[in-house]
């Protein structure tokens, strides 16, 4: 089979019916207040979904966080965020005797990325099996770490690398909180080369935003100067830490980094000589990751309905329908 598979996938139904609307309705009133409802309504139907049975604040190494408890037994920390309150005031009565206002972000943050990871589809093309490693690079609070945690099962292992510290003191308190003990984490920027890089950093409705690139943020407009500082963190190699862990074999890899994909890729040379597979969700370079993959001998295919996700494999990818 030849080393290169390239489709372009359709755009969904909802993304179609969204791109309509931006082209044809005139920017003001009517677009803003569409575009408002519509959000605000599908957040808070998906937080409407969540059993949860209880919330409040906790303290996490001198600092308080917000906290979810599910009828699963999850508990869930993140940050707060007060972008949601029009998203709180429309739910029913019932949650809101359960959830307090500042936990709001963290429900959300739950449910798309443990119940409903459609949104970028990590795992359309790959099941994790029990037994498998999964390496997971930009974990954020571990929300999709719990998911991977039990597809891998007792007899796997899930890998995760956080940059941000404050996001990684989230992603260890919610491994602890849950007792994923094959779950291994690491406060690490991977990136080509080793050496201590300086990361832009933004506090915004979704927690800390990070990139090693200041003009990653130029696209948001609500993002100003005075929003934006800067943290210095350590990094290595994706070989450097398969070395220094001793993880002796990876069998998928997952990227959800700000447009850092292809440097990680470049210092991964002996990673992707392994019969492994890829998901690189929201990424940039394309052109120069195509060619890293196929040097590597990848199958993959490229997803563009909601933000360009690359999966590839070196096994045959799974037919999602």
């Amino acid at each position: 089979m030849s080393s290169k598979l390239i489709k372009h996938m359709p755009k969904s139904a909802l993304s179609f019916v969204r791109g309509t609307a931006a082209r044809y309705l005139p920017e003001g009133g009517p677009k803003d207040w569409l575009r408002q409802k519509y959000t605000v309504s599908e957040r808070t139907a998906k937080v409407e979904q969540l059993d949860i049975v209880d919330s409040g604040f906790g303290t996490i190494e001198g600092e308080t966080y917000p906290y979810i408890e599910l009828a699963n037994g999850h508990v869930f920390y993140g940050y707060t965020s007060d972008e949601y309150e029009n998203d709180y005031a429309q739910l029913d009565q019932a949650i809101k005797d359960v959830l307090i206002p500042e936990a709001y972000f963290v429900a959300y943050d739950y449910y798309r990325s443990y119940v409903d990871t459609s949104i970028f589809d990590q795992i359309k093309y790959y099941d994790p099996k029990p037994g498998d490693t999964v390496v997971q690079v930009g974990p954020y609070h571990g929300h999709f770490t719990t998911k991977l945690s039990h597809m891998v099962g007792e007899e796997g292992t899930v890998v995760a690398i956080e940059a941000h510290p404050e996001n990684h003191r989230l992603l260890e308190a919610n491994v602890r909180e849950n007792c994923l003990d094959n779950v291994r984490t690491l406060n690490r920027a991977v990136s080509n080369t080793d050496g201590d890089l300086e990361f832009y950093v933004t506090t915004g409705a979704s927690g800390k935003t990070y990139s090693l690139k200041r003009e990653n943020f130029d696209e948001f407009d609500e993002i100003t100067e005075d929003m934006i500082s800067t943290i210095t963190v350590e990094g290595l190699t994706l070989d450097g830490i398969v070395d220094d862990m001793e993880i002796e074999s990876v069998d998928y890899l997952i990227l959800t980094v700000n447009m850092e994909e292809a440097n990680i890729l470049r210092g991964a040379f002996r990673t992707l000589q392994k019969d492994l597979d890829l998901a690189l969700v929201a990424c940039s370079e394309l052109s120069a990751i195509e060619e890293i993959l196929a040097e590597h001998g990848f199958e993959y295919t490229i997803d563009e309905a909601f933000a360009p996700v690359v999966y590839a494999s070196k096994r045959g990818l799974v037919d999602p329908d």
